[in-house]
């Protein structure tokens, strides 16, 4: 049974039964291939597997199921298969391991930076009140972030490491299911917990459409009747209960006064989406290509160590082998009726065997010849079409082919620029659509907490969180910095850019990933911290190069003689 036919059809035999819409006409071919499919396993005639996933085994659950481009728009078609694909090569296919361990560092890296905005104007209070607010709420948040019993439901991980995690879940699954949960924990001052989930326990399963139904569910989201999300069916695994399958539970997407209790994200590509598509999706073939490729490759290698030898001979089959024999079975005196030529070459090769030894000298029989068959080694565009696979991976994932691939022989400092400022713009986009989403849910629903019970103290006349949500929670999130080939001249453009009004000295930080009250604030405590201890400050710290205490007389030229 191949890959797509283990994978057809809805879910049957479980709790729940899809009740499927008729499927959109597929578009018409071009090139005059006919049945095109939307599968990244299909050939290129549309219907056979690609040759490369022709001994792939998919490990399917009975979870997954398929839905035709009528549910959920067309990612819905391949995001199961995608997902346990992506899932399954994330841990035995290497090209894929870095793609996902090199676009979550770019993306997340040891986690985002909180610089508070807070908006002086719209909350009626001063500047320097707002500065402080700001800096109060940034301390307390990261002391809550970096804690896992007040961050983590289960009390094990920071909310860097949730969101490192759920980065790399969007990654493989293209989607980030999380709970923002409210419970009393020991050791934990504040109840706003984040636990987060799998994609499958988003019951998708759960589909029901028709006349007469006041809300809409597709795959598990429940919509109201305004096409507005309103809860999800979830499937409440959990840790440490592993016997039973529980029955699906729905949970609301907000609470009445408006906190968030359910994170769903992905990436919209169509209109109409209700669940996210891996964003490896496109990287698969060409990765899994590269992998059998070497495997292929490596057996090739493994096969120029051996010998294959064949004789050519005129005499029965039988007989030309038993001059390879160890053993005297069916030689001349075993008892075999042989005509006259064959019983002289068996007595021939009695006494001369042949041995596939170095440093022996065998002696065929007159008309014989012993042919050693050897595997060709890999010709000498082996490397290019390596490459040319590595490239395609890493390009349809959103990476460089030199970041992922470790190969930076073939470029300069300008090259490895342009290689890499595409891939940065995606990696960009990418934060602020998914990443710092993740964050701003989890921030928004921590701070109206903290504020309630008094972790973070309001300035006098201040309008309470849920009079000012907007202003409360304004804020910008920073990520770790862009690897810089030369420092040296990045660090001179950004300063030059700077000194021409190009940019702000606020932009050219937070691209860093630093906080310009964050590092002003720390200059100023260093400088008065080395006055105090006496301790006189560079000179070039303040832009003046160090001028020799003795001026240097010059050397007097000589007169020609």
């Amino acid at each position: 049974m191949g890959i797509l036919d283990r994978i057809k059809g809805v879910i049957s035999g479980g709790a729940s039964r899809v009740t499927a819409m008729p499927a959109l006409p597929a578009l018409a071919p071009s090139n005059g291939v006919s049945n095109a499919q939307l599968d990244f396993t299909a050939g290129t005639n549309g219907r056979e597997e690609r040759l490369s996933w022709a001994r792939y085994q998919t490990p399917l659950t009975s979870v997954h199921g398929r839905y035709g481009p009528a549910i959920g728009g067309y990612p819905a078609r391949e995001r199961n298969l995608a997902a346990v694909v992506s899932t399954d090569l994330s841990t035995s296919n290497p090209v894929i391991a870095t793609i996902i361990e090199n676009l979550t560092a770019a993306n997340v890296g040891t986690g985002l930076t909180l610089s508070s905005k807070i908006d002086a104007v719209s909350l009626g209070i001063s500047k320097e009140a707002a500065l402080q607010l700001s800096s109060q709420i940034e301390k307390a948040w990261l002391a809550w972030a970096l804690n896992p019993l007040e961050c983590d439901l289960s009390g094990r991980h920071t909310f860097h490491d949730l969101a490192s995690a759920g980065f790399k879940t969007w990654l493989r699954t293209g989607e980030i299911v999380a709970t923002i949960d409210w419970q009393k924990c020991r050791g934990a001052q504040t109840r706003t917990k984040v636990s987060l989930l799998d994609p499958m326990q988003l019951d998708q399963t759960r589909t029901t459409t028709g006349p007469g139904v006041h809300r809409k569910t597709m795959q598990g989201v429940i919509f109201d009747q305004n096409g507005r999300v309103a809860g999800y069916y979830i499937l409440p695994f959990k840790l440490g209960d592993m016997y039973q399958r529980p029955q699906p539970v729905i949970v609301r997407a907000y609470t009445s006064w408006g906190r968030q209790r359910v994170i769903h994200l992905f990436e919209l590509l169509t209109a109409g989406q209700v669940r996210g598509l891996s964003p490896l999706t496109a990287a698969l073939t060409p990765s899994h290509e590269k992998n059998s490729l070497q495997e292929f490759t490596l057996d090739a290698a493994l096969l120029q160590t051996q010998y294959a030898l064949t004789v050519e001979s005129d005499m029965p089959a039988a007989q030309a082998f038993n001059g390879l024999a160890t053993s005297n079975e069916f030689g001349p005196q075993g008892g075999s009726p042989l005509m006259e030529a064959t019983e002289l070459r068996a007595g021939w090769y009695e006494k001369s065997r042949i041995q596939a030894q170095p440093g022996v000298v065998n002696h065929l029989a007159p008309g014989d010849k012993l042919r050693i068959n050897r595997a060709e080694t890999p010709n000498s565009t082996y490397d290019d079409f390596d490459r040319s696979l590595t490239r395609s991976a890493s390009k349809a994932a959103g990476g460089s082919y030199e970041d992922i691939s470790g190969d930076y022989s073939d470029v300069n400092f300008s090259a490895s620029r342009m290689a890499s400022e595409t891939p940065y713009r995606i990696n960009m986009r990418r934060r602020a659509s998914i990443t710092e989403r993740f964050y701003r849910a989890a921030f928004a629903a921590w701070l109206e907490e903290a504020i309630s019970i008094g972790v973070i103290e309001l300035p006098a006349g201040a309008p309470g969180f849920y009079d000012a949500r907007g202003a409360y929670t304004a804020s910008k999130w920073l990520g770790i910095g862009r690897v810089q080939p030369d420092p040296l001249k990045a660090a001179q453009a950004t300063v030059m850019e700077i000194d021409h009004n190009l940019t702000t000295l606020a932009d050219a930080l937070a691209e860093r990933g630093l906080d310009l009250e964050t590092v002003l604030e720390e200059r100023k405590a260093e400088k008065e911290l080395m006055a105090e201890m006496g301790v006189e400050p560079d000179p070039s710290q303040d832009g003046q190069s160090a001028k020799p205490e003795t001026p240097v007389k010059p050397v007097p030229k000589r007169k020609p003689q």
